[in-house]
């Protein structure tokens, strides 16, 4: 494959991947509201709808964006052994390698976030928050 066609391969997917993840973290951020606030737009929330906005919206949006991160983090950093490095350049390999730590951040970020917010979500779920 030619150099031009892997850079463009190298740019698609990390466009694709963080376009993926900035709509998930705008789709986790609106759930997250709605169990804060126990609100929808046409009504109040009762407490076993918060739970299930919790169980089956919130935690598999957050649990899908750390799982999408860590996968292009991996496929950015295992794309040079898909390329026969015929001529020794190892420009490639190391703008994939260093283009991967920020998905990676971005797991580690994402686990984080989900592990501190959960805690919150259920505490405002609870009325515990004060």
């Amino acid at each position: 494959m030619p150099d031009i066609q892997l850079t463009l391969v190298l740019l698609a997917t990390y466009w694709a991947g963080t376009n993926v993840i900035f709509a998930g973290i705008k789709l986790v951020n609106e759930v997250r509201d709605k169990i804060l606030s126990g609100q929808i737009p046409d009504r109040k929330l009762t407490e076993p709808e918060r739970r299930q906005f919790l169980r089956f919206d919130w935690l598999p949006a957050i649990g899908s964006l750390s799982t999408i991160s860590l996968l292009l983090g991996l496929i950015l950093l295992f794309m040079p052994e898909l390329v026969a490095n015929k001529d020794g350049s190892y420009m490639f390999e190391y703008i994939c390698r260093i283009a991967s730590v920020i998905p990676f951040c971005g797991f580690l970020f994402f686990i984080i976030r989900g592990i501190s917010e959960y805690h919150l979500l259920r505490r405002a779920i609870k009325g515990d928050l004060t």
